[in-house]
Order: structure tokens, then C-alpha cells, then sequence
């Protein structure tokens, strides 16, 4: 049974072409993968992201009210879980938005895709909505369903680095892009307290898990990730703010078989149960219903 890293050769074998094949596509940068001394590692996860986002891409994201569902959501281990779990029993194809939450909400508002999975900084800032709803979503009649709250910590490898986020200054911190629902976080927060995130010595990656995995092969001091995606490459963290993830529908499509099946999912006690066996997965208000009055301007 394969691990949860493909080594190239591996890699080759699982998508059915040459090794050189491989190189190519990392050479273009089209595959998700990280070297780690001087071996290139792929994420099965992330190559089956890759795969279905291709598909989507031939499909040319022509939808329609029909069994196929087009779900966007930016790479993330919690989310794979429930997709997993979805696609079970409905036939679902699976899109990713990256690398910032806007994403998803574009995807949707340009019609490329059925739902949004995101994660919201709402309560961490004083919005009542966050904007990326109005911007994108204004006069159209949608709800959010509640998948998660998510603890977001500082990690890091070996003894503890991080007692506030004043540490973070003069140190190499991997993040998510400028947009990305932790990055507005983590600025909000240090602003809050009186700091400069300008200061800070701050590298983008595409992902929780590329940030997480950078601290892992020293290429980064400290990654601003949710604990889950920390404990899952082996790193330490301190808490400092909590963010929901979230399921936008738009009303128009809530009828639907497959979309009503994904509620479902979310609603039970069996996603509940899975949620929470990941460090700092708090799933007590899962499938909890808010619908959204975004006033077009």
C-alpha cells in the first residue's frame, strides 16, 4: 500500500508514463511536489488534486444540473477527508481554487464550478460578512454550511520556538499567499497588537502542507498552518486564533440530489466523529446553517 509521499519513480508508475515524463512536468512546475535532500517527494493527495483539476480543465467547466458535481476548494488534508467521504455517494469531480480563498468564490461566481469550500476569517476581524462574499456573491441568495473550526498555530521543529507572535519578527516563517484566509489572519492579529507585518520575513507557498513541509527540511524556521496540517509532517505549534471552514451554496442549486447528499455528509455524526480525530479539529457546530442576505451594491 502506497505512503503519503510518491517518489518519482513511483509517481511514474501511478500515472502510467516515463519517469522523464515526470521531470518534465516538475520542470514546468505543473506537478505538486517538494525536494528534500536532493529527492523530489509528491503528495499523493496533491496528485490526485492534479488529476481531477486536469479533468476539469478537459471538461472545459461546462455545468449543468446533473449528477456530476463540481466542488472548488483549495488543497487541504481536511477537505480531502470530506470529499472522500462525498464521493462515496455521489460522482463528483473535484476542482481546487489557489492559491488565495477569492478562488473558490471567483470559480463561483463565474458559473466554473457548483459549491465552494473556504475557510473564513469572520470573528477574527470585524466584518459582519467577510468582503469576499459581497465582492463576489452580492444579490445572489446563498447560505453557508459549517464544516469545521480549525485551530491555527505557529509550528515549528524541534524545542519550543514561539511564545507570541512578536517571536516571528527576524525569523523565516512560511504562509500562504497574500488573500489566503490564514495569511489575513495572522496580519490582522499582529496588527491588532501593535506590530508591523511588513517586518516580517514572510515566504509564500501554495499550500498548508507546502508551508508545514518547508519547516520539516529547513527551509523555514516557522509556518503559520492549522495543527492539523503541523502534527501531520511531525512539527510542534502555539495556538493563536482559530478560523471556520465553511461550504458557500448558492440557493439556486440547494435542491439539487448531489448537493442535498454533501450536506448530509456534512450534517452526520460519522464526519463529525472523523473531524475531530485531527489535532485541533473542533466539529461540535458541524452542519450548523446561516443564510447569507448579500445586498448587490
Amino acid at each position: 500500500m502506497p505512503g503519503p509521499f510518491f517518489s518519482t519513480k513511483e509517481l511514474a508508475e501511478y500515472l502510467d508514463i516515463h519517469e522523464k515524463q515526470v521531470y518534465k512536468l516538475v520542470q514546468r512546475g505543473a506537478l505538486p511536489g517538494t525536494r528534500v535532500t536532493g529527492k523530489w517527494l509528491f503528495p499523493k493527495d496533491l496528485i490526485d488534486r492534479w488529476i481531477e483539476a486536469t479533468a476539469l480543465e478537459t471538461v472545459g467547466g461546462a455545468l449543468g444540473a446533473d449528477q456530476r458535481l463540481v466542488v472548488v476548494a483549495e488543497p487541504d488534508h481536511l477537505v480531502d477527508a470530506l470529499l472522500a467521504t462525498v464521493g462515496r455517494g455521489t460522482e463528483a469531480l473535484i476542482a481546487r481554487a489557489t492559491p488565495a480563498m477569492d478562488g473558490g468564490l471567483h470559480h463561483l461566481e463565474r458559473g466554473r464550478a457548483h459549491l465552494a469550500l473556504v475557510e473564513f476569517t469572520r470573528g477574527a476581524c470585524r466584518w459582519q460578512w467577510p468582503p469576499q462574499l459581497n465582492r463576489h456573491l452580492a444579490g445572489r441568495p446563498c447560505r453557508l454550511v459549517h464544516v469545521a473550526r480549525r485551530e491555527i498555530v505557529v509550528a515549528w521543529l524541534g524545542r519550543r520556538a514561539v511564545r507570541s507572535l512578536a517571536d516571528l519578527e527576524g525569523r523565516r516563517v512560511a504562509v500562504r499567499a497574500p488573500g489566503a484566509a490564514t495569511r489575513t489572519l495572522l496580519d490582522h492579529r499582529i496588527l491588532r497588537e501593535g506590530g508591523d507585518p511588513s517586518r516580517l520575513h514572510l515566504t509564500p507557498y501554495g499550500s498548508h502542507l507546502d508551508a508545514a513541509l518547508a519547516v520539516a527540511r529547513g527551509d523555514a524556521e516557522l509556518a503559520v498552518v492549522p495543527a492539523d496540517e503541523a502534527h501531520r509532517v511531525g512539527l510542534d505549534g502555539w495556538s493563536f486564533a482559530s478560523l471556520d471552514l465553511e461550504l458557500v451554496v448558492l440557493d439556486e442549486i440547494a435542491r439539487w440530489r448531489a448537493v442535498e447528499h454533501l450536506i448530509e455528509v456534512v450534517t452526520s455524526p460519522a464526519w463529525r466523529s472523523l473531524a475531530e480525530q485531527r489535532p485541533g479539529v473542533d466539529a461540535s457546530g458541524t452542519g450548523a446553517e446561516q443564510t447569507l442576505n448579500l445586498m448587490a451594491s
